[in-house]
């Protein structure tokens, strides 16, 4: 059974909807703001790992330099690959909510590649970390939507997206 709103009330409603979703409180959005630059640090992190262990994964587990270059290859065509259904995804969801998914599997997948010991193991955790790498982006984008006025929007996406721009592997 639907319930129809008389036209007075469902245009308060949707006033009142649309000034919650777009007026957060000064306080709510900067902790949005400093949560999603939190989220885009892990990112910077994740992708510098594979860097920082190179050497490793060549004398401890014998990879080969074009391995070690699949793993990064691998990452990024997930990445690419799941950029836009996870946009859709996110402006069709509960986006913390998804947030909070998406963090979690980045934990399980940064523990299991610590804890792989073959090529194959760290390739797919890799490939998984690429997924939910690419997946903060369009959350985070539709976070600062929901909260932040319009015209506040451009300045507040620069500030949160401000620690994955000042990372070198971000910028090239």
């Amino acid at each position: 059974m639907r319930v129809t709103l008389p036209p007075v009330l469902r245009r308060t409603a949707d006033s009142a909807i649309e000034a919650m979703r777009h007026h957060g409180s000064p306080s709510r959005t900067r902790l949005l703001l400093a949560l999603l630059g939190a989220v885009f640090g892990l990112q910077a992190a994740d992708m510098s790992t594979l860097g920082a262990t190179a050497p490793l994964l060549e004398t401890g587990l014998g990879f080969s330099h074009a391995q070690i270059g699949a793993l990064a290859s691998t990452s990024a065509v997930v990445g690419v690959l799941a950029t836009l259904p996870v946009g859709v995804l996110a402006d069709r969801v509960n986006r913390v909510g998804l947030l909070r998914i998406v963090v979690l599997l980045w934990t399980v997948g940064m523990v299991w590649v610590g804890l792989s010991s073959t090529f194959v193991m760290i390739l797919v955790a890799r490939a998984m970390l690429g997924a939910v790498a690419a997946a903060t982006g369009p959350i985070a984008a539709s976070l600062v939507g929901d909260v932040v006025a319009t015209e506040e929007r451009g300045p507040s996406r620069d500030r949160a997206a401000g620690a994955r721009e000042a990372t070198p592997q971000a910028r090239s």
